[in-house]
């Protein structure tokens, strides 16, 4: 698949990166917060029943995440209905690009909602795969 409608696409790209200027530094912080108390074993991170299938899916595993929420770095935050959710980027040890979806339930409790390979939709993202580049909705 590629971009449905490049014109759009670039349009929403600006807003959302002139919002994620704003927002990754706070999402950094608070992955930073939740590293600590992760590291000392004080954290809980909760995998969604979702997360569990995606898993199986795409050959993700849990010791892939919890390498990836120590090693990862946030890429994107948002905000919804009071909500706070991270994707972070991270990569297993045969270096694969893993986009993990986190729900910010509290300081010390997060939930991932989904696991996935960002080259498995290549065209949605930048070469880096930090970036969202393409905005069009799945059919």
């Amino acid at each position: 698949m590629k971009c449905k409608n490049l014109e759009i696409c670039k349009k929403k790209y600006e807003k959302w990166r002139k919002n994620q200027e704003r927002f990754i530094p706070l999402g950094t912080k608070e992955h930073e917060l939740f590293l600590k108390y992760f590291e000392k074993d004080e954290a809980t991170l909760i995998l969604s029943r979702h997360t569990d299938k995606r898993q199986f899916e795409r050959v993700v595993s849990t010791h892939d995440i919890n390498d990836i929420i120590k090693h990862g770095w946030v890429i994107e935050r948002n905000l919804n209905n009071k909500t706070v959710t991270l994707i972070i980027l991270g990569y297993t040890r045969t270096y694969r690009p893993i986009h993990l979806v986190c729900k910010i339930l509290d300081d010390k409790t997060w939930k991932v909602k989904t696991v996935y390979s960002p080259i498995s939709k290549k065209y949605k993202w930048s070469k880096d795969f930090q970036k969202r580049i393409c905005f069009c909705k799945e059919n």
